[in-house]
């Protein structure tokens, strides 16, 4: 028979609740912003649902995930988290199928890992759908049939950074010595992005060591926290709003207006993440909003049997971004790696043969003779 409303629940609309004969409650509630979280901080649950979870952030989980603290006797207090599958380097791909911690890599606890469940299904699985909706997912090609059909965690086709996995590296202790680089992406509504990047002069190797990358807070909010953290000593280099970079400059952060040039950026970012010998780019696997931009990071596809433009998707792309950057930054326009240190430049400058007109204003002055004056 089921239940009946106005004898078993009643649906509030406007708050988005259903309240049982037997008071038990189930409220309705979105995790797409920062506010709409902080909402639920106040209120213990005894089992929260969320649908769709790919579409929110490991913090987010792990914030809502303390709201099960309702107790209830004979009751468990659970989450059950659904969603279409999506990249390996995913937080719940790590999280629920790897069993790792999503931020260090390390396996979790014996005692969550126990508490854990998890359920495979596909469409086929499903009583409710249609015999014309499961052949219309069944005529799915590629990556997207192969997650919404057969459910598999499939990397995307087309990626602009086919081998970065090469270049992920555990992480390990920063020597003190080591030069620091930063790198900086502006957003609000989108995240802000801080990388900072050690550079190790014995191999000529830079490492991604750590990230910043919080969403809707002030320039200046951010750069209270960057103040906790060490500041970078070779140059910062940052998205050319200018507002966003004087604010930086306020806060003691000098910035360097970053080159924006797209296609020569990604090819800089290659080069130092494929390169064995010479300058090359590592990253801390403890990095993992980066890399997770780097498993998603495409080309356009081709629309209308046209060829595809040689242009990225403009999607989660920040810390692409801030990398595209300090890779401009490090790499000549003829993609020729710099690396000879400013130290080297200014002593081999100082010992070039003077011009003539160099050594004839020096002797001058030594008299006390100001070549300037006289137009020498």
């Amino acid at each position: 028979m089921g239940f009946v409303k106005g004898r078993d629940f009643e649906i509030n609309e406007s708050d988005l609740v259903v309240t049982f004969s037997n008071d038990a409650e189930i409220y309705g509630a979105g995790l797409d912003d920062s506010d709409r979280v902080e909402k639920i901080m106040g209120t213990e649950f005894n089992t929260i649902f969320v649908n769709e979870a790919t579409q929110i952030s490991y913090a987010t989980f792990q914030k809502i995930k303390t709201r099960l603290s309702f107790v209830r006797p004979g009751l468990t207090n659970k989450m059950i988290v659904d969603c279409n599958p999506r990249n390996r380097f995913h937080w719940i791909y790590k999280y629920f199928v790897l069993r790792q911690n999503p931020k260090t890599g390390n396996a979790l606890p014996i005692r969550r890992i126990k508490k854990m469940a998890r359920r495979h299904w596909t469409p086929l699985d499903n009583p409710y759908l249609t015999d014309d909706y499961k052949q219309l997912l069944d005529e799915l090609t590629g990556v997207e049939r192969e997650r919404l059909y057969l459910g598999q965690w499939v990397d995307v086709e087309g990626l602009v950074y086919k081998d970065f996995e090469n270049a992920i590296v555990e992480p390990f202790e920063i020597p003190a010595s080591w030069d620091c680089a930063g790198a900086v992406d502006f957003g609000y509504t989108n995240p802000f992005v801080f990388l900072w990047l050690y550079f190790d002069k014995s191999n000529e190797t830079w490492y991604l060591a750590d990230e910043y990358y919080v969403p809707e807070k002030t320039v200046r909010a951010h750069c209270e926290f960057l103040k906790t953290k060490r500041k970078p000593n070779l140059f910062i280099v940052a998205d050319h709003d200018a507002e966003d970079r004087a604010t930086m400059s306020e806060c003691g952060f000098q910035t360097f207006t970053a080159d924006k040039d797209v296609s020569t950026g990604i090819q800089a970012l290659m080069k130092l993440l494929s390169s064995e010998n010479g300058m090359k780019l590592r990253i801390f696997r403890t990095c993992v909003h980066t890399i997770e931009e780097f498993s998603i990071y495409s080309w356009e596809p081709p629309k209308d049997s046209k060829n595809a433009k040689e242009f990225p998707v403009k999607v989660q792309d920040h810390a692409m971004d801030a990398l595209r950057y300090f890779a401009l930054r490090i790499v000549s326009k003829k993609h020729q790696v710099v690396t000879t240190s400013l130290e080297k430049i200014k002593k081999e400058m100082e010992q070039r043969p003077k011009s003539l007109s160099a050594l004839r204003r020096e002797r001058l002055t030594r008299f006390g003779i100001d070549s300037d004056r006289y137009g020498i």
